[in-house]
């Protein structure tokens, strides 16, 4: 399993994808991704909660070399000089003790 599972919630690993984007990602969009599921759309705060984990991802992921950029009246996006991190956090782990 990677390592990412083990620092971020499953709200979080929702946002993963769409922060990965090239440009910024809108909050609305971040919102959709995290309630797909739901037919409702989500709770009316549901901007406010996609703040609330941005905030806690920057906390988990900045020790890890990581960091999610704010671009105001956009959205969000992952620095693209870091996505090389955040890939290695993605990969498998390996265990070389059994490899």
């Amino acid at each position: 399993m990677s390592a990412i599972y083990s620092l971020l919630t499953a709200q979080q690993l929702a946002l993963l994808g769409p922060l990965c984007r090239r440009s910024p990602t809108p909050v609305q969009a971040l919102a959709d991704a995290i309630y797909a599921d739901r037919a409702d759309g989500g709770p009316d705060n549901a901007d406010h909660v996609v703040r609330i984990q941005i905030q806690r991802m920057r906390e988990r992921l900045e020790p890890h070399g990581i960091r999610i950029l704010t671009f105001v009246g956009q959205g969000y996006m992952f620095d693209p000089q870091h996505v090389p991190k955040l890939n290695a956090l993605m990969s498998p782990a390996v265990d070389h003790a059994h490899a």
